[in-house]
């Protein structure tokens, strides 16, 4: 299991990078409409839209995607059947919400889209004939990926799934959850869990008459 772990975790890795990427990008541009309440309005009317047009032209099930994504996660994990799309309209609502200011939480949406995203990649794998993957083992590896790539918080992710269900879903997911990691290290849903990398080199200070050590 550790090869498709480990490349579902790239892909999770990948979609983690371009999450937060996007909500930083929206959260710029809806600030620069001035007062915070401004942007609560769009974020509203962007999410009343979209849930009304899909009602209009009778895609009445998006409405099964907002929420927490508790529901998905339950889908997801007991090998259950989504949408292939299920992790794209999780990812494009809680955007929404998010950039827009409203207060929900991201836990548990972020959970939610990794879940969905490793059912997808289960049905791809095995459209393809490439690989036979339980649904149910690639969703719980594939959640703790998204999670540890949208938080760079590695080690809270396992802790999660071991926590959640157990050391098996700990071992199915530490190849997955270390590719996402590796790939979206560089961002974070929470800026303060970033490492501050320092390029210039630090040396002790010289000895009383003695020589400083070359640069």
């Amino acid at each position: 299991l550790a090869g498709p772990c480990r490349t579902a975790g790239l892909a999770a890795g990948l979609l983690a990078l371009l999450f937060c990427r996007v909500l930083l990008a929206l959260r710029k541009g809806l600030a620069r409409l001035g007062a915070p309440v401004f942007a609560l309005a769009v974020g509203g009317v962007a999410t009343a839209l979209v849930l009304g047009y899909a009602e209009l032209f009778h895609y009445e099930g998006l409405r099964a995607f907002c929420g927490t994504g508790a529901a998905q996660i339950s889908v997801a994990l007991s090998g259950g059947d989504l949408p292939w799309w299920a992790f794209a309209m999780k990812a494009a609502l809680t955007l929404l919400t998010l950039a827009g200011g409203f207060k929900g939480g991201e836990i548990m949406p972020v959970l939610a889209i990794g879940a969905c995203l490793g059912v997808a990649l289960a049905d791809g794998a095995a459209a393809l004939g490439a690989t036979e993957v339980a649904r149910g083992v690639l969703a719980v590896a594939v959640m703790a990926a998204f999670f540890a790539g949208c938080t760079n918080c590695p080690l809270t992710a396992g802790m999660f799934v071991l926590e959640l269900l157990g050391p098996w879903a700990l071992a199915v997911s530490v190849p997955a959850v270390t590719a996402a990691f590796l790939v979206a290290r560089s961002t974070s849903l929470y800026p303060t869990s970033l490492p501050h990398w320092s390029t210039t080199p630090t040396f002790p200070p010289a000895p009383s008459g003695g020589r400083r050590p070359c640069r």
